[in-house]
C-alpha cells in the first residue's frame, strides 16, 4: 500500500499533519492523507503540477485554529 504523509511549516516548525488536521482551500477540507492521495497528486511524473501550487493560499485547521500558508510550506512524502 502506498502511504502519503503531509508536512507543513506551521509557525516556523515543520509538523506532520496527522488525521486530526484538515487541509484544503475555499471551504473544501480533507484529511491530509485524502488530500494528498485523491486531490492533488496526479502521478509521479506530474507531481502536484497544475494543482495546489497554483493556489495562492492553503488553509489548515487544527484544534479550533486556522493557518493560512503558501503552498511552498507544504511537503509530501510517498512511501511504497
Amino acid at each position: 500500500a502506498i502511504m502519503y504523509k503531509v508536512y507543513a511549516c506551521l509557525l516556523g516548525q515543520w509538523t506532520e499533519l496527522t488525521e486530526d488536521y484538515q487541509i484544503g482551500h475555499n471551504n473544501q477540507f480533507f484529511s491530509p492523507y485524502n488530500w494528498a492521495k485523491d486531490g492533488y497528486i496526479k502521478n509521479a511524473h506530474d507531481f502536484i503540477e497544475n494543482s495546489f501550487y497554483d493556489m495562492p493560499i492553503v488553509e489548515i485547521i487544527h484544534k479550533n485554529k486556522k493557518y493560512f500558508l503558501s503552498p511552498v510550506h507544504i511537503q509530501i512524502t510517498i512511501e511504497e
